[in-house]
């Protein structure tokens, strides 16, 4: 038997008999699984805009000024121009991360942090109200 060209609407197709004298018959088609292509964005870094913002950020501060301090809202645009993602993203990451670092230092657990490097409590203080004073060793890792 060879398939009739047309298909109706309910999905349903007429085969025609190739012998003489055979009658019609009625075969239901079901369609298979689709192939569905689908793009997922994924975060490029963008250097160029990371490194204006660490600029901006230096400079921002006193060029006299021994220490310069950088701001959650500092660290998450260079977050946000380093890795490509949404801020709001960006922030709730970072917020967790630094949530868990500071659980981990107030028990005096040892972190070990590749880009980072090695932190150790060395020395807690309370310093009244619920707030501790924390004084933590960085060793940072060899540049190679």
């Amino acid at each position: 038997m060879s398939e009739n060209k047309s298909k109706s609407p309910d999905q349903t197709v007429q085969l025609t008999p190739e012998a003489a004298g055979g009658t019609p018959k009625m075969a239901v088609v079901t369609p298979g699984p689709r192939a569905v292509k689908v793009q997922v964005p994924t975060a490029q870094p963008v250097q160029q805009e990371a490194d204006a913002v660490i600029k901006t950020v230096a400079s921002a501060g006193s060029e006299a000024a021994k220490e310069t301090v950088v701001k959650k809202g500092d660290l998450l645009d260079h977050i946000v121009a380093v890795t490509g993602v949404k801020r709001a993203d960006a922030k709730s990451v970072s917020e967790a991360l630094l949530a868990a670092l500071s659980d981990h230092l107030q028990k005096g657990t040892h972190l070990q942090l590749p880009p980072l490097g090695k932190l150790r409590l060395v020395n807690t203080k309370d310093v009244g109200k619920g707030a501790l004073a924390l004084t933590v060793k960085i060793r940072t890792p060899n540049p190679d």
